[in-house]
């Protein structure tokens, strides 16, 4: 992400997630893998693309692109 999220924050109290991955997620996103993108048109399955809108902080650009 441009710019990179801050490290998250635990929330307090019990969570209905497993915590333990959030962290490992937040480096994927912050750094991922640029050959992630070149593999989109590998996936043959029916897939839901959300944007957002032009307020949203993910490029559209880069949605249109994946379509």
């Amino acid at each position: 992400l441009d710019p990179p999220r801050p490290p998250s924050v635990r929330p307090e109290g019990t969570l209905d997630f497993d915590w333990s991955v959030v962290p490992d997620t937040d480096v994927q996103l912050g750094d991922p893998d640029p050959a992630v993108r070149s593999r989109f048109p590998e996936i043959t399955a029916p897939t839901l693309v959300i944007g957002g809108g032009p307020t949203s902080h993910i490029d559209q650009g880069h949605l249109a692109e994946m379509v």
